[in-house]
């Protein structure tokens, strides 16, 4: 900062009272203290010591160390000695062998008499059985005879469809099975009619039906029969 040297002193002409130099003279004055003060407040403000934060004590506690509990010592059990067993000397007394004597040698009893064995009586034999007569073979005549009454029991057992009667139709199904001793097996539809009705009572009139016994000649033997089951409308 640079101070401005101090003011020569005035003579006596130069210190009559002016007022344009005395007010002129204030005003400097005036002047100077104000740059004083502000360079004054400027130090102050910029070396101003900034005054440290404050420093907080921290102590250290010591913590008591963890007690570890601790096992207590199991003395051992002192092992009892081994007995010392001494050897017991045992004194048999030997005696003196004797000779045995010898064992009488026994003697076999005189066989007992056994009974006369009894004689056999001759057993007669059974009479001879007697051997049935072959069955003669059937004839043509007695085959068809049979196959004829069959056809015409499953026909009587037929019954007319009543939605066949309310349409007017008519028709045939031919079914075939087998049949051995008057019973039916292996029933199956070969060809079916123009009605799904017709179908189904033409199977159960060959399950109802009953059916003849077959004669000596053909009993016993199976036939593969192929029959037409026929529905026709009469007229009243």
């Amino acid at each position: 900062m640079v101070f401005s040297p101090p003011p020569p002193p005035l003579s006596q002409a130069e210190l009559r009272p002016d007022s344009r130099l005395r007010s002129a003279f204030g005003l400097a004055i005036a002047v100077e203290l104000l740059l004083l003060l502000g360079v004054a407040w400027v130090l102050a403000h910029r070396y101003t010591p900034q005054t440290p934060p404050p420093v907080e004590e921290v102590s250290l506690v010591q913590l008591p160390k963890p007690v570890v509990p601790t096992k207590p010592r199991v003395k051992p059990h002192p092992r009892p000695k081994p007995k010392t067993v001494k050897p017991r000397v045992v004194h048999r007394r030997v005696e003196p062998v004797v000779p045995r004597p010898p064992r009488p040698i026994p003697v076999p009893k005189p066989l007992a008499r056994l009974p006369p064995s009894p004689v056999a009586v001759p057993v007669p034999s059974p009479p001879p059985k007697e051997v049935p007569s072959p069955v003669p073979p059937p004839t043509p005549g007695e085959r068809a005879s049979y196959l004829g009454e069959v056809r015409t029991a499953i026909q009587d057992a037929v019954r007319f469809p009543e939605e066949a009667r309310l349409l007017r139709a008519q028709g045939k199904v031919q079914v075939r099975f087998d049949l051995r001793d008057g019973v039916v097996s292996h029933l199956i539809l070969v060809t079916p009619g123009r009605l799904d009705v017709f179908n189904a009572n033409a199977l159960s009139a060959v399950r109802d039906a009953v059916l003849p016994m077959p004669p000596k000649p053909l009993a016993h033997k199976t036939f593969n029969l192929a029959l037409w089951v026929v529905f026709h409308l009469k007229r009243h």
